[in-house]
């Protein structure tokens, strides 16, 4: 996946009983951060089973679980998932059960958005 805010290029091989994942996260313009997760084989296919993208899905956990602990930003999520609106990571949100703190300053954007939109 490739968008304006970040990228996953995936790369799967399978050596001595061991998935090895690989996926290359791009951070900003001149950044980019290489991502290995290994995996044994028969835990591996049980994961890959349903179809699903396995590298997309550790690349959601990990950004999921540092933005819970309050290392990484709404915005900063939306870059390294490659969301281009809100609304794709509100989405993303509530697909993975797991909802966002909602300040006074949100608000305060939410409602400039709106007024912008002619609302």
């Amino acid at each position: 996946m490739t968008s304006v805010f970040g990228s996953i290029s995936p790369t799967i091989w399978s050596a001595s009983n061991l998935l090895r994942l690989s996926f290359v996260v791009r951070i900003n313009r001149f950044r980019y951060m290489n991502v290995t997760l290994e995996i044994p084989d028969d835990v591996a296919e049980r994961l890959t089973a349903a179809g699903d993208d396995l590298s997309r899905r550790a690349l959601e956990a990990l950004v999921l679980e540092e933005y819970k602990r309050g290392r990484l930003t709404r915005s900063e999520m939306r870059r390294l998932l490659g969301f281009e609106t809100r609304a794709e990571l509100d989405t993303f949100f509530k697909a993975h059960e797991a909802f966002g703190t909602y300040t006074v300053a949100d608000l305060e954007q939410d409602r400039r958005d709106l007024r912008r939109l002619g609302f």
